[in-house]
This record gives structure tokens, C-alpha cells and sequence, in this order.
């Protein structure tokens, strides 16, 4: 799933994962609205997981209870990955509850949004998200390079 203007010529790839096809495919095609991105969809947690470890995506959109491997435990395996530690992840919860149980401590560039998801703010957050993202990820690289100034 690529946006109109063919997203993937940017080269960022999004994974979106959730129980629901109708639902994940639904939040791809906001995502392809608002991302120079390419989509990939998921309804099963463990292939996902290991897409991801594969394809280290730039953006993650999780859905909180996925059948055999919920949200938590997904994050928690997806950031013990040293490249993937500081991708950007949104948790999509039906449950309030997830934000109180659940402390991001340690968890980098992470959102939780509540189902039912206002679509709106999905897109603005994935956006917000991702450059930040592309940003620190410039950042490292210059001072990988041995530029630390601006000038």
C-alpha cells in the first residue's frame, strides 16, 4: 500500500498491525494520506514481529490486543532489537486501562491512541512521529560523520 504521490520513492515503510483486517487495512489507507510512506498490513502479531526485525520499518502502528501476542510483549521483543529500539511505535488501545497499566518508561518515540481511533489525530501523531524520527536518525548521522555543528 503506497500514497498517491507513489510514497515509497521516499523509501519509509510503515507497518500496521491489528487483529482486524477491515481495521488495519482502514489505518493504512489514512496513513498512505498523510505519509510518504509504504504500508504494510498485518493480523498476525508474530509475523509481523518478524517482518519487522527483517525490514526494521520506520513507523509501527500496533494494536494493543492482537490474539497471540499482544501489544506490550510485542513492543517489549520489537525494542530489545538495537535498530529498532528507537523506531517510532503507536499502541492502539480499546481499553483505557492500557495507560495506566502500562509505563512507557524506557520506551522511545511511543504514543498510545484509544479505540475508537479519531483518524485525524492517527495521521497527525504518524506524522509528527516520523519526522522526529528522520531527524534524529540525521542527527546520528552527522555525528557519525564528525559534524557536530550547525555552521
Amino acid at each position: 500500500m503506497t500514497n498517491s504521490s507513489g510514497a515509497g520513492a521516499a523509501g519509509k515503510t510503515v507497518a500496521v498491525i491489528d487483529r482486524s483486517l477491515e481495521d488495519a487495512r482502514h489505518y493504512g489507507r489514512i496513513l498512505c494520506g498523510v505519509l510518504p510512506a509504504e504500508v504494510h498490513i498485518f493480523t498476525s502479531s508474530g509475523d509481523a514481529l518478524e517482518w519487522c526485525l527483517r525490514e526494521k520499518p520506520d513507523l509501527s502502528v500496533i494494536d494493543y490486543h492482537m490474539p497471540a501476542f499482544e501489544g506490550i510483549p510485542f513492543l517489549t521483543c520489537f525494542r530489545s532489537n538495537p535498530v529498532l529500539k528507537r523506531s517510532p511505535a503507536i499502541l492502539l488501545a480499546a481499553d483505557r486501562a492500557v495507560d495506566v497499566l502500562f509505563n512507557p518508561a524506557g520506551f522511545e518515540a511511543f504514543d498510545i491512541l484509544h479505540k475508537p481511533v479519531d483518524l485525524s489525530r492517527l495521521g497527525a501523531v504518524a506524522q509528527s512521529m516520523l519526522t522526529a524520527s528522520t531527524n534524529q536518525r540525521r542527527v546520528v548521522s552527522l555525528r557519525a560523520a564528525g559534524q557536530t555543528g550547525w555552521c
